[in-house]
Order: structure tokens, then C-alpha cells, then sequence
């Protein structure tokens, strides 16, 4: 059994902190904690969420936040799984970050609008394949 280092992490402010037994006050604090774990070889990039701060993606030689979630907050169950999600597919997909954070932000800002943690209805997820052009 060889160990290979993790291709992506995706912790959430709260779950980095338990990981490298740590507290962050402020988001340079956050990615510095990421930095680390990148620098050390346990994984090659972490997608780290912070709630309605944002999330960022950080690598080798690139850290990058944006992705600032919009509209109201009725329900933030299943959130960070919408938001991964999506940012799984553009890494799969190869889009640019830039692109596969906004659109993983947009579709998580979407679900916590609602009530529940799923939306009910396909159009939803049918309309933004079309926006996205992800062709079955």
C-alpha cells in the first residue's frame, strides 16, 4: 500500500481548524492553515468554505477567494454539499475557478433560499446544466 497525498480537501472553516488544531481569526489566517497543509504534501489543494465569508481555493502556487453567497438564508442544510458539488464538476470539467466557484456559490445560494435541503423541482438543475452547457 503506497500513501498518496489527496488530490482536494474540502473542509469548512470549523473542520480545518480541528485538523490542524487550530483557531482562524480572519481569512489570511485560513489560508495560511491551508497553505500548510498543501506545503506539507497531505493534499494538493484545499476548497475551504467560511459560511457567508466566502471560500477559497488554494494549491500549489495559487490561493484564490471569491465565491461571496447572495440572497436570503432561510436554510443553510445542505449548503456546502450543493457548493462542492458543482465545484467537483468544474474541476472534473476543467473550468476556470473563477467560474466553478461562482457557479457552485450560485447554486448553494439557491438552495439555502428555500426550505429543505434539496430542490424539488428538475428545472432547476435542468436549467443550470443548460446555463453551464454540461451535456449529459
Amino acid at each position: 500500500f503506497v500513501r498518496q497525498p489527496l488530490s482536494l480537501l474540502k473542509p469548512n472553516r470549523e473542520e480545518l481548524g480541528h485538523v490542524l488544531g487550530a483557531t482562524f481569526g480572519d481569512r489570511d489566517g485560513l489560508v495560511a492553515g491551508a497553505r500548510s497543509l498543501v506545503a506539507a504534501g497531505s493534499v494538493q489543494e484545499v476548497l475551504v468554505s467560511d459560511g457567508d465569508a466566502g471560500a477559497g481555493l488554494v494549491g500549489h502556487g495559487r490561493a484564490w477567494w471569491g465565491s461571496v453567497p447572495g440572497g436570503p438564508v432561510r436554510n443553510t442544510v445542505g449548503a456546502g454539499d450543493a457548493f462542492t458539488s458543482v465545484c467537483i464538476l468544474g474541476l472534473v470539467r476543467q473550468w476556470p475557478v473563477r467560474e466553478f466557484m461562482a457557479r457552485g456559490q450560485a447554486f448553494a445560494s439557491l438552495l439555502v433560499g428555500q426550505r429543505g435541503a434539496i430542490i424539488h423541482d428538475p428545472a432547476v438543475y435542468q436549467s443550470l446544466l443548460v446555463e453551464w452547457q454540461v451535456k449529459e
